[in-house]
């Protein structure tokens, strides 16, 4: 599972962390300055600042914890998954609402979308899933 933060603020604490489950429905909120509703929170997108990986959960570390060079070293090398998907989000949900069906928003499984650590190009699975992706009409 891979994890992201919508930051909804300035400080370090302000966001709604949220999974990849939820990704496409956080960005569907940003483009369109809707509203939606997660498992940890409810935004307004017109109050949505970024949406950014969430680097301390996908490691396990503590929220109060600044990360060190060293740490995105370690991120650099261990979360190559992470590569290219929020901007694969952002074109797949363009794509929908060019096409104004927003009930497939939520509907594409990223799970599959990978690529293997330290890697920045496309892998077989990712093909795989960008091959079904919706299409649109």
């Amino acid at each position: 599972m891979r994890y992201f933060k919508i930051k909804t603020g300035y400080k370090d604490e302000d966001f709604i962390p949220i999974d990849e489950t939820e990704l496409e429905v956080a960005m569907y909120a940003f483009l369109t300055d809707s509203k939606a509703v997660f498992k940890n929170g409810v935004v307004n997108g017109k109050n949505i600042m970024s949406i950014t990986e969430d680097w301390h959960r996908a490691k396990g570390w503590n929220y109060g914890y600044k990360l060190t060079p060293e740490d995105f070293a370690e991120i650099s090398r261990d979360c190559g998954e992470y590569v290219g998907l929020i901007a694969e989000v952002k074109n797949n949900v363009q794509r929908i609402i060019e096409s104004g069906r927003p009930e497939l928003i939520g509907k594409t499984d990223y799970t599959k979308m990978r690529t293997l650590p330290g890697r920045h190009e496309t892998g077989p699975d990712e093909l795989h899933v960008m091959r079904q992706l919706p299409k649109l009409t």
